[in-house]
């Protein structure tokens, strides 16, 4: 399973004469992992980095949260006007337009820590 990437490929064989597929969608999108070094007790907001090739809209799922912290969802168009949503399960799909997320580290926490975000068009 790749979380850098969504790969959707559909085939299918909607006549019985031949064993060949047709390939309806092929839509690769490019996600840049992302590391971000951040002091100790100090959170970081941050916007996923992806590219669509055919120009969609791209929203980022939570899929996997951090063990060491909290991660919230920002609205990026109202910014503070709008409390940040905690993203406590996942899969967690973004509940704003335009978003950004936020990670919060424990208090007492000083090392690596991990987010996977999912694209989806």
């Amino acid at each position: 399973d790749d979380d850098s990437a969504r790969d959707n490929v559909t085939a299918t064989d909607d006549d019985d004469d031949t064993d060949e597929p047709s390939v309806e969608e092929v839509d690769i999108i490019s996600f840049a992992n992302q590391t971000l070094e951040i002091a100790e007790k100090v959170g970081v907001d941050f916007v996923p980095l992806a590219f669509d090739p055919l120009g969609e809209e791209l929203k980022f799922h939570v899929t996997r949260l951090p063990a060491h912290g909290r991660v919230y969802e920002v609205d990026a168009q109202t910014d503070a006007a709008v409390a940040p949503i905690a993203v406590t399960d996942v899969p967690y799909a973004p509940q704003h337009l335009f978003s950004r997320y936020r990670y919060a580290p424990d208090p007492s926490f000083d090392g690596t820590d991990t987010v996977v975000l999912r694209a989806v068009a």
